[in-house]
């Protein structure tokens, strides 16, 4: 069992703005760690004045010594950064109609994101080699694995196969298919993480 913090954004309804909060549980992977934040939150008195209840990522301290995980970690984080700017402080900028609250949102975004593209490039350089996947797709790549599974019990065998070739391709730093991942959950999958 390792401690992880899940962290979720939501719409105050108490004080009419976007706001965070995370929730501190022991399991024994990040996977394991959503779930039961999410039944932490189903617990919780206060989630009556949530409404947009969003889980934006889980985040662990992780030691240099297993540098996948410690690659993973960190690009967790900024991933987590982004979703919180992304459910939090833009709409917030928008609800204060601040077009400078939402250029500084932006460009916190923008920062993130490239710090997340510097944690990939740096484990292409240095894990792919060993066999690292890449550590910005270390959920995707687990979610899509789960998907195969369940194509494959709805006897979509084809489908199942493409999608498993896609993600095989991903975690061999194929460009083309770590951006059709990454498509995927962006546009096919954009609720995952409402559940």
């Amino acid at each position: 069992m390792k401690p992880y913090n899940v962290h979720f954004s939501y719409y105050s309804e108490e004080y009419g703005q976007f706001d965070e909060n995370r929730y501190y549980v022991e399991a024994e992977d990040q996977f394991e760690a959503r779930q039961k934040a999410w039944e932490i939150v189903d617990s919780d008195d206060s989630r009556r004045f949530m409404s947009c209840l969003r889980q934006c990522g889980v985040t662990w301290e992780a030691s240099p010594a297993n540098m996948e995980d410690y690659l993973n970690s960190i690009a967790a984080d900024y991933k987590c950064r982004v979703k919180k700017i992304e459910n939090v402080d833009i709409p917030n900028a928008k609800i204060q109609k601040s077009e400078d609250a939402q250029d500084i949102a932006n460009g916190d975004r923008g920062y993130f994101l490239g710090c997340l593209g510097a944690v990939s490039d740096m484990a292409k350089d240095i894990g792919r080699p060993f066999g690292m996947a890449p550590p910005d797709l270390f959920e995707e790549l687990h979610y899509a694995e789960g998907f195969v599974g369940e194509i494959q019990n709805s006897d979509s065998y084809d489908h199942a196969w493409l999608l498993s070739d896609r993600i095989e391709a991903a975690r061999k730093w194929d460009q083309n298919a770590m951006f059709s991942l990454r498509q995927l959950f962006k546009t096919a999958i954009p609720n995952l993480t409402a559940r």
